[in-house]
């Protein structure tokens, strides 16, 4: 059964690390997607700024992704809110897809040791009070969405 990882990063630096840690393992880059262009030369608030034009939808094929894995009810799902919030805030959100649990394992030690940061525990940061409640499986700092 295959998976899907989803990390959060507060920067381009952690999320380029991450994806490198996972490369040098033997995932291919056709399976590691950032939700920002690692090549954007522009400054945080400059990212940050597009970001917000851009509103709450993630962009490109990790959008497109992440939208696959929760159902299609019309609106995005929470999770999709939540991520599209991580990424309107300048955070980088990193996805990776495993095709057994042993990459699976591998992808959570990869991201968890690069300073990812689980979406739901940060969005109770956000907003104090209110319960994020993001699906999937918590691991380490990551979370994980099964497929089929």
């Amino acid at each position: 059964m295959s998976s899907v990882i989803v990390g959060v990063f507060d920067s381009d630096a952690e999320a380029r690390a991450a994806r490198m840690d996972l490369l040098q393992q033997g995932f291919a880059a056709a399976d590691v997607h950032l939700s920002e262009d690692a090549e954007d030369t522009r400054s945080r608030e400059e990212r940050v700024q597009d970001a917000v034009a851009r509103s709450s939808s993630l962009t490109g094929a990790i959008g497109g992704l992440l939208r696959s894995l929760f159902v299609d009810t019309g609106t995005p799902s929470q999770d999709e809110q939540l991520y599209a919030e991580a990424a309107r805030r300048g955070h980088v959100v990193l996805v990776v897809e495993a095709a057994d649990e042993q990459r699976e394992q591998a992808a959570t030690a990869a991201l968890a040791r690069s300073g990812a940061w689980d979406i739901e525990t940060r969005a109770e940061q956000w907003w104090p009070g209110q319960t994020a409640r993001a699906g999937g499986e918590r691991r380490d700092a990551a979370r994980v969405y099964r497929r089929g």
